[in-house]
Parts: structure tokens; C-alpha cells; sequence
């Protein structure tokens, strides 16, 4: 408890033709943006976006819309109750690399889990996929420990947009 651990969440667009945009409202004006979006996870609460890239950084506060953002984070972290990377548009090939911080809770106890997101469009119809999941675990003593489930594997014949990854890192 009381530890910082980091998110590292990477994917490639491996279509033939671009993931588009989806409809979104960021700081109350409408827009269309490729979502890569991370729910904070239970027993944790968001710190810092540690790298960006070239996405937009956005924080989604509890009671709000799904995809409603703001670009600036609220002056209380414990209102982002997800942290999300918008991209106009990714091109068959394009690759992202995108971390943020979370602080564990005090009352912290047990497995941490996550998996994050991508929202797109594909022919108009909003569509998703999603990361490994990676599990944290709280031991009783003041170690933290994470584990990586790997990706789903895919059937042949079925389609697929976009490859992500997730990963924990601990800073020293």
C-alpha cells in the first residue's frame, strides 16, 4: 500500500485499411478519436501519465458519459476513474506506446487486475479490442508482484484490427 506501480500499454494496427475514429466529447466539445482507454483498477488510484506519445492524454471522471473526457486532470486524481490515449486515426502499421502511474490504496488487499481497451470504427460500426490482462498481487509483505496473461490467440479466418499489449513496471 501506498507503493506507485506503472501501466505500459502498446499496440500495432495489423488491418489492411486504418482503424477510424469513434464519436467523442472531449472538454465538452464533440469529436471522433481512435480510444485507447484503461480503467483505473479497483484498490488503486491514478497518479501520472508517464508517457504519452503522440496521443492525446484524456481522464474520464466517475459519473460522466463513457467517452466523455477532459484534457487536463482533475485536481483530485481519485476522480479518474479511467485514463484514456485518442489518436485521429491509426494507419495499418501504426504502433503506439502509452504509460501512466497508479498509487495503491491504503486498504489495499489481494490481486490487482487489468486490461485496457481500444475503441474504434470499423465500416461505421463502433468495435473494440482488448489488451492481455495483467494481474498485480499484494502479498502480505510489502513486495509487489505482477503477472502477464498472454493475448488471446487468434482462429484462422477471423479478423483482426489491432494487437495490444500490457504490461507492469515497478519504479525503483
Amino acid at each position: 500500500p501506498g507503493e506507485t506501480f506503472e501501466f505500459t500499454l502498446t499496440g500495432t494496427s495489423v488491418g489492411q485499411s486504418p482503424l477510424e475514429p469513434i464519436p467523442v466529447v472531449i472538454d465538452g466539445t464533440p469529436d471522433s478519436k481512435v480510444v485507447v482507454r484503461d480503467l483505473i483498477p479497483r484498490n488503486t488510484t491514478f497518479n501520472t501519465v508517464t508517457r504519452e506519445g503522440v496521443s492525446q492524454a484524456l481522464y474520464h471522471t466517475y459519473g460522466t458519459p463513457l467517452h466523455q473526457y477532459t484534457s487536463v486532470a482533475p485536481a483530485d486524481p481519485a476522480d479518474v476513474d479511467a485514463i484514456a490515449f485518442a489518436y485521429d486515426i491509426m494507419s495499418p502499421t501504426f504502433s503506439f506506446e502509452v504509460s501512466f502511474r497508479v498509487r495503491v490504496n491504503d486498504n489495499a488487499a489481494g490481486d490487482i487486475p487489468n486490461t485496457a481497451t481500444t475503441y474504434f470504427s470499423d465500416a461505421g460500426i463502433e468495435d473494440t479490442a482488448d489488451s492481455n490482462p495483467v494481474t498485480v498481487t499484494l502479498p502480505g509483505g510489502t513486495t509487489l508482484r505482477a503477472r502477464s496473461v498472454p493475448g488471446t490467440v487468434v482462429a484462422p479466418n477471423q479478423r483482426v484490427w489491432l494487437k495490444v499489449g500490457n504490461a507492469v513496471t515497478f519504479p525503483s
